[in-house]
């Protein structure tokens, strides 16, 4: 049930749309303050603030570095401009910061989702539901490379001279008994990012080079669902 169920997963319009902002994936930090100024009370013109606070809205695979620095920079930011600065973080998984953004219940200042791949996701998003002509999140900064690779028993490896995404699929097709995990697409950024990676190997392209069109090539989805009939959860 579970391969049929992902043989599906990649025919849906929903889970195409997904994979249509192609960048390669890094953690990205992304503000987006400037969308919700408008809707936040003004200066009242009476000078700097003595006091300031901003809503930070981030991923889990760094909560841990983010709350141990955060205090770090408040104090900095108060010996830098003599201004007290809280910042309130809030985290959770980046489809959900996605989802809570669109919806208005969080309007972060800053953005922090797990990979850049979702930034344009959010910015296509914003457009379509907004009717808006500016995006959302901008003056993104790439921090950390997020490599994925293919691990596995070496022995196994050098038998079937597996080197990649393609390997899995000749396997497959030649009959090779295998399994093959990575996490859920819809639930796992890094599930997202080797998704996106299956396609674009299938595609001959760099994964930024990625077109609609590409997602929508038979030959390009054959293979990808060929890969993911081996994928166990």
């Amino acid at each position: 049930m579970i391969k049929n169920k992902r043989k599906i997963l990649f025919v849906r319009r929903g889970y195409l749309l997904l994979l249509t902002g192609i960048l390669l994936g890094f953690v990205a930090f992304s503000a987006i303050s400037m969308i919700y100024s408008s809707r936040r009370p003004q200066d009242s013109g009476m000078g700097m603030p003595t006091e300031i606070e901003f809503d930070f809205l981030y991923t889990s695979e760094k909560q841990g570095w983010i709350e141990q620095v955060t205090p770090k920079f408040e104090v900095w930011f108060k010996e830098l401009f003599n201004i007290s600065v809280n910042v309130r973080l809030i985290v959770t998984g980046t489809h959900d910061t996605v989802n809570r953004i669109l919806d208005g219940s969080e309007r972060p200042t800053v953005w922090s989702p797990a990979s850049s791949i979702w930034i344009s996701y959010m910015n296509t998003k914003w457009l379509n539901i907004t009717g808006s002509v500016h995006d959302i999140a901008v003056d993104w900064t790439p921090l950390v490379l997020s490599p994925v690779v293919i691990a596995g028993w070496g022995s196994y490896l050098d038998e079937h001279n597996v080197t990649g995404f393609m390997d899995l699929y000749r396997l497959a097709k030649e009959g090779v008994d295998f399994k093959y995990g990575h996490p859920d697409p819809l639930l796992s950024n890094g599930g997202t990012m080797t998704v996106i990676l299956e396609f674009a190997e299938a595609a001959g392209k760099k994964p930024e080079d990625l077109t609609i069109d590409d997602l929508k090539n038979e030959t390009v989805i054959e293979i990808v669902r060929t890969i993911e009939s081996k994928a166990i959860a």
